[in-house]
């Protein structure tokens, strides 16, 4: 039979046999499905040269071997020339022969050719280069073999010294290998097109760090994330838009470029910030906990539409009041205090967030107001998660009713 019709005979239970035979040499379900993969292309390039095939089976099985022969000498080069040392030196060791004056270039280099391999050899050469793991941790971080971590770090390095050496530029570190995550609280109503429901994406999330710092356009983002500015523009597109089309997190400045449209604050800020509310979190709960035992006996006698009055329930439902009054009075402190002459901005929702310190301190209520029902003036329903209050105002009373 002619070569050519080789492909005729691909078929799934070739390939579970081919397969078979790779995980009985291998051991390892990635490396099997690497070997397996390298033996179809070598049969598929034979099927386009020309030549006769006596024997179909014998022809493809001295395929596989030749091509597992190949591929157990790449290990053992490996296994020989592969060094655990200081990240540094072992990522400028594997640009280069001999020393030279530019390795911090070249190092520079290697970050950015790190950024554009595959998640599975990307993975491993940031936690093993970068974040200092050994193969041990990385193979259990991944759930599989420390061979088929070293065989995927092997690669990679043989594929990034091979591209580090045609390259001319310098590049810095792209910050696509940088993990940033927000914590972002909403205020007001977004009825519907809550912008946080789109910021689910390392990109996004990258971006808007970007413009946090300064406006910048679409190219000068692109060059920072070593990213096409064809990606960029498509995501800016998303993040501009928002949820409703109408409001995201940043918008387009006349310049062409693109700023942030929220508050967003780093990990120092955020941790200042919270430091100063905790040292005063003593006695903020002393004037609170000395209020409530002075006015217990009016807690207790107000006309609670739920028979059942109990005093721990009555003090959970006022949460929402004092963490309200207590925001409206910080507001209002800082307003009058700090920012007299700014304009408050009229929007029916707005954000703000910070860098993820670790620290997540729960809380948070929404709910729904209504005017002129059943005879009351307004209806508001509060739910703080885990517990729902009712507040009522009779037409010609002031006097609120809870539930």
């Amino acid at each position: 039979m002619k070569k050519h019709e080789l492909l005729k005979y691909f078929d799934e239970e070739l390939m579970d046999k081919l397969f078979g035979f790779c995980y009985a040499r291998t051991n390892d379900s990635h490396e099997a499905g690497e070997l397996c993969s390298d033996i179809i292309f070598a049969l598929v390039k034979a099927s386009h040269s020309n030549g006769e095939i006596t024997s179909l089976y014998p022809f493809i099985w001295k395929v596989a071997r030749n091509v597992y022969a190949d591929f157990s000498n790449g290990r053992r080069k490996y296994a020989n020339t592969f060094y655990e040392g200081n990240a540094d030196e072992v990522l400028q060791y594997i640009t280069m022969e001999e020393p030279e004056d530019n390795s911090n270039e070249l190092l520079d280099a290697v970050y950015k050719r790190i950024a554009f391999l595959t998640k599975a050899y990307r993975e491993v050469m940031i936690m093993y280069y970068i974040d200092g793991l050994s193969t041990t941790e990385i193979a259990k971080n991944q759930n599989t073999s420390e061979v088929a971590i070293r065989q995927r770090l092997f690669s990679a390095r043989q594929k990034i010294k091979s591209e580090v050496e045609k390259m001319t530029e310098t590049y810095n570190k792209p910050l696509s290998l940088d993990k940033v995550d927000y914590v972002i609280w909403g205020i007001g109503n977004p009825e519907w097109g809550d912008p946080r429901e789109i910021c689910t994406r390392m990109f996004s999330n990258h971006i808007i760090w970007l413009c946090h710092k300064k406006p910048m356009s679409a190219a000068e983002i692109a060059e920072e994330l070593n990213v096409p500015t064809v990606y960029v523009e498509e995501e800016l597109e998303i993040l501009t838009k928002g949820e409703n089309g109408e409001y995201g997190f940043l918008h387009r400045m006349d310049n062409g470029k693109y700023g942030i449209n929220f508050i967003l604050f780093d990990k120092e800020t955020i941790e200042k910030a919270h430091a100063l509310y905790t040292e005063q979190l003593p006695q903020i709960c002393t004037i609170i906990s000395d209020y409530i035992e002075q006015h217990k006996e009016e807690y207790l006698s107000f006309p609670y539409l739920n028979k059942k009055v109990d005093w721990n329930l009555i003090l959970w439902q006022q949460i929402f009041s004092m963490s309200s009054s207590f925001s409206d009075n910080v507001e209002k402190i800082l307003a009058e205090k700090y920012f007299a002459e700014f304009e408050q901005i009229k929007r029916p929702f707005s954000i703000f967030g910070y860098v993820d310190n670790g620290k997540h301190y729960g809380a948070g209520w929404d709910g729904i107001v209504a005017q002129n029902i059943c005879g009351y003036s307004c209806i508001s329903m509060d739910n703080i998660y885990f517990s729902i209050s009712l507040t009522v105002f009779p037409m010609h009373s002031r006097k609120s009713v809870k539930l």
